[in-house]
């Protein structure tokens, strides 16, 4: 395990320095993290220190937007498509697994049923991202979205400013997690008429042994794929050139 971790960070690290060499604006790209508990995935944190994104952290868990704040300009919101509706956010046993939605048990490993569980409902008023993004933010120019099943609930409340995004990285989920929570397809046909190509699927977590239920899909603005923002941000995901990817039947 220690050997294959050095590896994975060798590998990392090559690919992200590799990716710093790419000439792009010299201010630096805003990298929109929206549900970053614990701040910047590690394969974008040397990108930020070599000054070619700076991130933006929105998380609706008021405590854990007290410790991005020192790491970035931070949003407390919950986002989602309707400004002004209420709503409980869960905090599960395993905060990670944390969202507006309700866990559908029936869709999780046994194992995994404890970190599920909800221990706080903390009431929330949910935005959408255009009502409450500052405008001397500029643009959201990459996108994360990790929100537990509302993910295209956040998208769709981006308003035009999904206009001014070039790349997006969507969590997904091929097994019913949470009561509600959209299909992979359903992502896909939104951003497909929203104007991006999907560009990569990789698994995200493993479950239940070797059951991978959890993927994040890759978008990039259709007409602009090859431009050099473009291209770092494919080289740091590792995605390779595809160009466009089909969803057919997911």
């Amino acid at each position: 395990m220690y050997l294959y971790q050095a590896a994975f960070t060798a590998r990392t690290l090559a690919r992200t320095l590799r990716a710093a060499l790419i000439k792009t604006d010299p201010a630096p790209l805003n990298y929109l993290d929206v549900g970053a508990r614990g701040g910047l995935p590690r394969r974008w944190r040397l990108l930020e220190q070599l000054g070619k994104i700076s991130p933006i952290f929105v998380e609706a868990d008021p405590d854990e937007a007290d410790k991005l704040r020192k790491r970035g300009r931070t949003l407390c919101a919950a986002l989602g498509s309707e400004h002004g509706l209420l709503a409980d956010l869960r905090i599960t046993r395993a905060a990670h697994l944390s969202s507006v939605l309700e866990p559908d048990y029936d869709g999780w490993p046994h194992e995994l049923l404890p970190d599920v569980e909800v221990v706080e409902k903390v009431p929330v008023t949910l935005s959408r991202l255009d009502h409450v993004w500052p405008d001397e933010y500029g643009d959201p120019h990459f996108v994360k979205i990790d929100t537990q099943g509302y993910d295209l609930e956040v998208l769709k409340g981006f308003g035009e400013l999904l206009k001014r995004v070039c790349c997006a990285e969507v969590e997904v989920c091929m097994a019913n997690q949470y009561v509600g929570q959209p299909s992979p397809t359903d992502v896909y046909d939104y951003m497909r008429a929203s104007g991006f190509d999907m560009v990569g699927f990789k698994a995200n977590s493993l479950q239940a042994g070797r059951q991978t239920v959890v993927f994040n899909a890759f978008f990039v603005r259709a007409e602009i794929r090859d431009v050099p923002a473009v291209r770092m941000w494919k080289i740091v995901n590792d995605i390779g050139s595809a160009q466009r990817i089909t969803a057919i039947g997911i």
